[in-house]
C-alpha cells in the first residue's frame, strides 16, 4: 500500500535525510529529497506529492512554519508534518495550529513517522491499529503512545480506557460506562472507582506533554477527553 504515496522530505541535514529517505524506502514509500524550500512549489506542481515532511529550522531560507503557510496561501492543501528539535508548547501549537497537519520531535523512530503518514493520509492498517488525538499517536495494538520523542507502554486497562474516552472525544464518559467496559457487566462499580481514578492519574501523566489535550473529571459523573479546537485528530 505505501508503494503508491510518494513523499517530499525537506531537511537540510544531509546525514540525517539518507537515514530517513533509506528507511522510509524500505517501508515502500517513494521520496524526494530537497535541502531547502527554494524548489517546493515546483516540485508539488511536477510531481504527485501526497505528503511533505519538512524540518522546522533551515539555514537558508524560510523556516519551515512559513513555508507551509505560503502553501497554504497558495492553496496547497497536501498534508504536512514537521520535525524538529524545538520543545516550545507554543512551538507545537504554532505548527498544528496550520490545518492538515502534524508534528514530531526529533530524535524519532521511523515506525513513528510512518504512524504519522497514514493517519493524516486516512490508511488504515491491519497490523497496526492506532489513533492520532493532539501531539499523540496511540497504538493500540502494542499498547504504546508516541510522541515528544518517546515512546511509553502503558497496562491493558489503560489502554482500553483511552480508547473509550478518544472514541468520544469531547463528550463525558460516565463511570458506570466505563467500569463496565473495563470489568465486565456484573463488577460491583463502586469498588472499582479507586482502580478507575488511578488509571485516568496514569493517562493524565503520559499525555501531559500536549497542553492542548487534557482529560476532565466530572465529579459522581464521569471523564471526558478535550482537544483545544483548531488541532489535528483522528
Amino acid at each position: 500500500m505505501c508503494s503508491d504515496i510518494k513523499i517530499l522530505l525537506l531537511e537540510d541535514d544531509r546525514n540525517l535525510s539518507f537515514i530517513i529517505k533509506d528507511d522510509l524506502e524500505n517501508l515502500g514509500y517513494s521520496v524526494i529529497h530537497v535541502v531547502d524550500g527554494k524548489d517546493i512549489m515546483d516540485i508539488i506542481n511536477r510531481e504527485s506529492i501526497d505528503l511533505v515532511l519538512m524540518d522546522v529550522e533551515l539555514e537558508e531560507g524560510p523556516d519551515g512554519f512559513n513555508l507551509a503557510l505560503q502553501l497554504r496561501n497558495n492553496n496547497y492543501l497536501l498534508p504536512i508534518i514537521f520535525t524538529t528539535a524545538r520543545t516550545s508548547g507554543k512551538d507545537i501549537e504554532k505548527g498544528l495550529k496550520i490545518a492538515n497537519t502534524d508534528y514530531v520531535k526529533k530524535p524519532f523512530s521511523v515506525k513513528e513517522i510512518a504512524l504519522r503518514i497514514n493517519a493524516l493520509l486516512g490508511i488504515t492498517n491491519s497490523v497496526i491499529n492506532y489513533k492520532k488525538i493532539g501531539a499523540y499517536i496511540i497504538d493500540f495494538s502494542s499498547n504504546h503512545i508516541i510522541g515528544f520523542g518517546k515512546k511509553c507502554r502503558i497496562t491493558n486497562l489503560e489502554s482500553e480506557c483511552l480508547l473509550i474516552l478518544i472514541s468520544n472525544i469531547n463528550n463525558v464518559v460516565e463511570k458506570n460506562t466505563l467500569s463496565t467496559r473495563l470489568w465486565g457487566d456484573d463488577v460491583d462499580v463502586k469498588s472499582k472507582e479507586n482502580s478507575l481514578n488511578n488509571i485516568i492519574y496514569k493517562l493524565r501523566m503520559f499525555l501531559k506533554d500536549d497542553k492542548n489535550l487534557k482529560i476532565e473529571t466530572f465529579s459522581k459523573k464521569g471523564y471526558r477527553i478535550s482537544l483545544n479546537s483548531g488541532l489535528n485528530q483522528i
